[in-house]
């Protein structure tokens, strides 16, 4: 993998580029210094809650494991994009 994907492009320079801070890492947001509500999280995706109740609905012989990630990857969504609409 690392014969592939590594590129040989010095890491820092690309972090300038970007508009990062060299030191920081290759992405840095400030994201995590707030949690938004619950409430406010549930206004987007709104039926996530309804399926992932149906989901669990099925029991754990029918259950996806792909679907439940998929789940979980959309509540992760729905704070990233609450706490990046701040920037944009």
């Amino acid at each position: 993998m690392t014969i592939h994907y590594t590129t040989g492009i010095p890491l820092e320079g690309a972090r300038i580029l970007a508009g990062h801070h060299p030191d920081k890492g290759l992405y840095f947001w400030e994201r995590d210094c707030l949690e938004p509500p619950l409430e406010l999280q549930r206004l987007i995706f709104p039926e996530l809650d309804y399926s992932r109740a149906k989901n669990e609905q099925l029991g754990d012989d029918k259950m996806d494991t792909a679907t439940i990630t998929f789940l979980q990857l959309l509540e992760w969504f729905r704070i990233v994009i609450l706490q990046d609409a701040i920037f944009l």
